[in-house]
């Protein structure tokens, strides 16, 4: 072979070789969407143009906003801020600029997503005790985004019902540049600022339609008692906490709603001992040890008095986690609920419990 082929042969070798390795590198794409909330009652507005998800070599791969106003009001829920059926790869980063209306304050920050968390999800199957059926959860799944007060940010991952915290960040405070180019992104049109917040503090029988300030956020305002982001960040806190029944019973699998907005199954056979948040609903399958039929037990607890009682017992020293103990008589006419640990026995009164049916499908994780 001459010089002159094996530089060509070289050459293409090189080629497919990098090609390959595109091929072998390239990020796989998923079919997801991003919704976005005011926590509570503290309204925000998005910058039009600063809210999106970046890659590791920080080009964005999704934008994202409200139109035509605040977000709605949630905790882990949202209202849509992307089309739908959109492919793209994972984010590593996001990058968020909002407008505090009760602050009076803009906010902007970026955070890295939780890298380890979405590397898990990536082939996690989930079985939806629920239903009976299997679904893998980055089949199609959503971003919620929730901006409070305070310059607290916080992003779950949702599919196939079960939600996870991937990111909670403090963004810090900015000022506008451009408060007209602002206030055209997110209402189509010019207002200033010093009006806007006018109609959003006028009292209550002289606003209009655009007013989303309620008149308790009015009052906050007005004594200086916006809170910050303390009232998000307690229901962050997590304790080592188990569900047990009395010995009528075996608990089988449940599924958890938590105070941070996190939501999934827990399996019989799983750890149950593992730090979590505090629960604000639970769906329980139970089986009867006499008759061995499979029940199910809905609760919604009040969520100022669980994390109340959490927040007590958690001062015990004891090395044992907490216990939520349900204490249920053998016609399932009566539920008592307990918070337990040490000595220390709480009872839970303000909960609503309900039966409802057992999917023909429902398969207990542990026979």
């Amino acid at each position: 072979m001459n010089k002159k082929l094996k530089i060509i042969f070289g050459l293409i070798l090189v080629l497919i070789l990098v090609g390959g390795f595109k091929m072998l590198t390239a990020s796989k794409e998923y079919q997801y969407d991003v919704n976005v909330a005011s926590a509570g009652d503290y309204s925000v507005l998005l910058d039009f143009n600063h809210n999106y998800f970046t890659n590791q070599a920080n080009k964005i791969v999704m934008a994202f906003t409200s139109f035509g106003g605040p977000p709605m009001e949630a905790w882990g829920g949202g209202e849509q801020a992307t089309p739908l059926g959109l492919k793209q790869e994972l984010p590593y980063k996001i990058t968020v600029r909002y407008f505090s209306i009760p602050e009076n304050q803009f906010w902007e920050g970026s955070a890295i997503l939780d890298q380890e968390k979405l590397k898990q999800l990536e082939n996690y199957k989930i079985n939806n005790i629920i239903t009976g059926s299997y679904r893998i959860f980055l089949e199609n799944f959503t971003f919620y985004i929730a901006y409070a007060p305070g310059g607290l940010v916080t992003v779950w991952i949702f599919g196939g019902g079960e939600q996870y915290v991937v990111a909670q960040f403090k963004a810090h405070k900015i000022e506008e540049p451009n408060w007209d180019r602002f206030v055209q992104g997110v209402f189509g049109e010019q207002m200033s600022r010093k009006r806007y917040l006018a109609d959003q503090m006028a009292p209550e029988k002289f606003t209009n339609f655009n007013r989303v300030i309620s008149e308790k956020i009015r009052k906050e305002i007005l004594e200086h008692k916006v809170p910050g982001s303390e009232p998000w960040l307690r229901l962050m806190n997590k304790y080592s906490w188990v569900l047990k029944t009395n010995n009528l019973y075996e608990l089988k699998d449940y599924k958890t709603t938590y105070a941070n907005g996190e939501q999934y199954y827990s399996y019989q056979n799983q750890d149950q001992t593992k730090p979590r948040a505090v629960p604000i609903s639970l769906i329980t399958f139970i089986r009867d040890k006499k008759t061995h039929k499979d029940i199910r037990l809905d609760y919604e607890f009040n969520q100022n008095e669980i994390i109340d009682a959490f927040e007590k017992l958690a001062k015990e020293t004891g090395p044992e986690p907490i216990q939520l103990y349900l204490d249920i008589d053998e016609k399932l006419s009566k539920v008592d609920l307990y918070l337990i640990k040490d000595s220390q026995k709480i009872e839970i009164k303000k909960v609503e419990i309900s039966r409802n049916e057992v999917f023909s499908d429902y398969k207990p994780s542990v026979p």
